[in-house]
């Protein structure tokens, strides 16, 4: 029984049992013994797991894991994944039908409609329980395995946003996703986001600007460098995902157009980090009935870290090793 506060105090609620893993890697027959030898009373099996998790060899910084190369090259991702990683950015193209992308859009403007206080949009915590289109970008398939390529197995949703731009909308400054990491950056990415553009991004639509290979100098930009670093456009057509590392340095150009830029805002983080929202477990609960596996991943459901058991989760312990080193 998991005792949670979801607004009812003292409320008591139990969890369901989780979804099946289907997404297995060789190290996950070792996940599966450890928790045998526990049960068992063998300290030494379980420490032998242990050491052989530890001491496994890490995918470098820009490789694809073996685990991982066959979806890569099942959804055609490996430019993405390449550009990502050399540029700091991508376009992913053909992640849903046109249909998918006019009730997002639709969904955007009714979300921000509903909020008055919200010109900006509406962010995640208000959308995702309640839009099945919102969750269902969540947990898109190409996403899911090009957010694993950048932030590693076992990655966790951080944070869902919409915002909605229009002409005479300021801009946000130059600036990195993931600036709350201290400097320098690690080599391994922490954040990702993805970008779901219901609307055309060209230079007059007020699109997202960046500073391409800025991943590599592994800081925030300084005071002097926000107001003088050129940037470049992302450009992409309506229907089209603009993916970003953590590390890049970007902003957005002023939109000089009439109309409305809609856009889904979907990030990503390492299993390690805190995420920027969290749900409550019933409203977790919830979602991964509806939405399975990959839903149970995003809530950081299959790890160890921020449970009340903690350590005690052995599976969730053990996996969260081995995903790190993949």
């Amino acid at each position: 029984m998991d005792v949670t506060n979801d607004g009812n105090e003292g409320a008591a609620h139990a969890s369901l049992p989780l979804p099946a893993r289907t997404q297995r890697g060789p190290d996950d027959d070792l996940v599966d013994r450890a928790s045998e030898f526990i049960s068992g009373g063998d300290a030494d099996g379980f420490m032998d797991v242990f050491n052989r998790l530890q001491g496994s060899p890490a995918t470098p910084p820009g490789e694809i894991s073996e685990e991982l190369a066959p979806r890569v090259r099942e959804f055609g991702l490996e430019r993405n994944c390449r550009e990502l990683w050399e540029q700091g950015y991508t376009v992913v193209e053909d992640a849903a039908p046109p249909e998918y992308w006019r009730d997002l859009r639709a969904t955007i403007l009714k979300a921000a409609s509903g909020d008055p206080g919200a010109r900006a949009g509406s962010m995640g915590s208000t959308l995702m329980p309640s839009y099945p289109v919102v969750a269902e970008a969540a947990i898109n398939p190409k996403m899911m395995v090009l957010a694993e390529f950048s932030v590693g197995a076992g990655f966790i949703l951080s944070n869902v946003a919409s915002s909605i731009r229009r002409k005479g909308d300021r801009c946000i400054g130059l600036h990195c996703d993931q600036v709350w990491h201290p400097v320098p950056f690690p080599e391994h990415n922490l954040f990702l986001t993805a970008c779901w553009a219901c609307d055309d991004f060209t230079p007059e639509a007020g699109p997202t600007t960046v500073v391409p290979g800025s991943p590599a100098r592994r800081r925030p930009p300084n005071l002097d460098e926000i107001g003088s670093t050129a940037t470049v456009p992302i450009e992409c057509k309506a229907g089209s995902i603009a993916v970003w590392d953590g590390r890049i340095w970007h902003d957005n150009a002023p939109r000089t157009i009439d109309g409305e830029r809609a856009v889904l805002h979907v990030s990503y983080t390492r299993l390690m980090l805190r995420q920027m929202e969290v749900y409550p477990r019933s409203v977790q609960d919830r979602l991964v009935e509806r939405y399975g596996e990959p839903m149970a991943q995003l809530m950081g459901r299959y790890d160890f870290l921020a449970k009340p058991e903690g350590k005690a989760y052995v599976d969730g312990f053990m996996r969260a090793i081995a995903y790190a080193r993949r």
